[in-house]
């Protein structure tokens, strides 16, 4: 949208080793053969430790998963980036000696451990960042900030994040998925686009029962089931510390006001990819009293209360960089000695955008059953077709805002 200058040299001298990038195939083998060579040395003893780790296993694929465990548990990640370290990793051994590294470091030391057990794997430069962003694969010249390695699996790569101490084996979340990176053969670069998290994949599962009492009062118990790039955002909730808990959950439900949060139990199936929150909450007066009735939102666990701004005479595109499906099934269980003045219809909404749907099923004069779902799809829009977008989510929003009327008997 904007102009943009990059620079780039076809023949270049980096602290003693010369250069030359004419094209990607060529800059990956100078990368290689020039600043790569002799980093990933390790100690026999290291290597003899590694093969006992991986005991008879064949399948490299397995193999990686075992030596990527035996990563995550000894290293951590340490930003080194000063002069040619920017771009040169520290030696393996140097990483095996004192269990840290940055993400170049931390990349090499664990190809140089797969080495060990007889598993390729290539060095990967790329952007790394929640927004989505490209090596400029027109433009060949010292790019990215980031670097991840990749194993070849079939006529695909399996991708290790090597500087987390926590992700699933094989797991790109939201700072590596889908971009052009370029991944560092022997024979040369290659420009090589990461996993794609598609939009029906990033779900978030939410079933669970919630009670309103004739005071109003607001008690609940919710199971979450998250996956894909909806993984990534929800797992980290699980190192926080109890006060930062308890900040995620206050903003994550600001619908609700006078929340208390029971109790809370994850459950982190890195082996399937699912994060999984139980979670016990309660609230005051979550019911307005008014007379003899009582009015509530009927969408209490996962209720979009944002909004996107106006703006008239857009110019520029717009963008949805990741889509995401949400499906709910809630039990609302209401007070006794009240019966249901007005209940909102069933709703349902589909577009270019997406796909919103609710239904309301009563199942006796005290029980409902709750039906949402929500697809958002990702996208490149132009300007004219932003009202639109703003449209279809203020009706979204507004229909998860609808209220039930109980009057007492």
């Amino acid at each position: 949208m904007f102009p943009r200058v990059m620079m780039g040299l076809e023949k270049f001298h980096l602290e003693g080793v010369d250069g030359t990038a004419t094209t990607w195939e060529a800059f990956g083998k100078w990368y290689g053969e020039k600043v790569l060579t002799g980093t990933t040395i390790l100690p026999e003893e290291t290597k003899t430790k590694m093969k006992v780790l991986v005991g008879d296993e064949k399948d490299p694929i397995k193999k990686a998963k075992i030596i990527y465990d035996y990563v995550q548990k000894k290293s951590r990640y340490v930003n080194i980036a000063v002069g040619i370290g920017g771009w040169k990793p520290m030696l393996a051994s140097d990483v095996d000696r004192l269990g840290y590294g940055d993400c170049k470091a931390l990349s090499n030391y664990t190809k140089a451990l797969l080495q060990a057990v007889d598993v390729s794997s290539y060095n990967t430069i790329l952007y790394g960042d929640a927004d989505k962003a490209n090596i400029q694969s027109d433009f060949v010249s010292m790019q990215g900030n980031h670097m991840i390695l990749a194993i070849p699996n079939g006529d695909t790569y399996t991708w290790l994040e090597c500087t987390s101490q926590d992700a699933p084996f094989g797991y790109q979340g939201t700072f590596t998925d889908d971009r052009d990176v370029l991944v560092v053969k022997p024979e040369g670069g290659e420009i090589v686009r990461t996993k794609i998290y598609h939009d029906k994949g990033n779900t978030q599962i939410g079933k669970g029962t919630y009670t309103v009492n004739e005071n109003g009062d607001f008690s609940g118990v919710l199971k979450i089931d998250s996956q894909g790039s909806q993984y990534d955002a929800k797992s980290r909730v699980e190192t926080l510390q109890p006060n930062e808990k308890e900040k995620h959950y206050k903003e994550y439900w600001d619908n609700i006001n006078n929340l208390k949060l029971g109790k809370i139990t994850f459950t982190n199936d890195k082996e399937n990819i699912r994060f999984i929150e139980d979670v016990q909450i309660s609230a005051s007066n979550y019911g307005q009293i008014s007379g003899n009735k009582i009015i509530f939102v009927l969408d209490a666990f996962n209720q979009y209360t944002g909004n996107v701004n106006r703006i008239r005479n857009r110019k520029n595109p717009f963008q949805i960089q990741r889509g995401y499906l949400d499906t709910d099934e809630i039990e609302i269980n209401l007070p006794a000695g009240f019966s249901i003045e007005f209940l909102p219809q069933n709703y349902e909404l589909k577009g270019k955008f997406g796909e919103y749907k609710t239904e309301i099923i009563k199942k006796d004069n005290n029980k409902l059953i709750y039906k949402r779902s929500m697809l958002l799809n990702n996208g490149k829009y132009s300007s004219k077709e932003y009202d639109e977008y703003r449209l279809f989510m203020e009706q979204v929003s507004r229909n998860d805002n609808a209220k039930i009327i109980l009057t007492k008997n």
